[in-house]
């Protein structure tokens, strides 16, 4: 159970009662797997949480089993390709300078070094990306629990 805020944005607005239940992973319908996603979206809204994060925090208190272990493993993946592909342009920005500003260069190591350096938390947080990873994951999530046959139906619904 959560309470929602009747105006997102405000946190001093009249709070909602909303409550639904944990996914297991294993014993849903696919009605109730696309119920619970569309609820977790209205949770999402209505607490107005945009950031990766926050969301990836709400979806430890969503999920049990195996859709709390999948959806961990989706997020870590996706976080994990962000950051093979940040070293990889750091690295690339390194090796491809031909100029002799140490200043320039001391810029590009510590990009290489912040990209190596940079956590999973740190991808969650920033605007725009750590939501996408959450909500990628989600529908990975979505995907791996619904029969095949259903799925043309389900990304209708999604």
């Amino acid at each position: 159970m959560v309470y929602l805020y009747s105006d997102p944005t405000d946190t001093y607005s009249t709070k909602v009662r909303f409550s639904f239940k944990t996914l297991n992973g294993s014993v849903e319908s696919p009605r109730e797997l696309i119920e619970w996603r569309k609820n977790v979206e209205r949770t999402f809204t209505g607490l107005n949480s945009t950031t990766g994060l926050l969301q990836h925090q709400m979806m430890q208190q969503f999920c049990r089993g195996t859709a709390l272990s999948t959806c961990n493993s989706n997020v870590t993946q996706l976080c994990g390709n962000g950051k093979t592909a940040d070293i990889a342009a750091a690295q690339k920005e390194v090796d491809d300078y031909t100029g002799g500003d140490p200043n320039v260069i001391a810029a590009r190591v510590q990009a290489l070094t912040d990209a190596t350096n940079k956590t999973m938390d740190a991808y969650l947080t920033e605007a725009g990306d750590g939501a996408y990873m959450v909500n990628n994951a989600l529908n990975q999530l979505m995907t791996g629990l619904l029969p095949n046959k259903v799925l043309q139906r389900v990304k209708c619904y999604l």
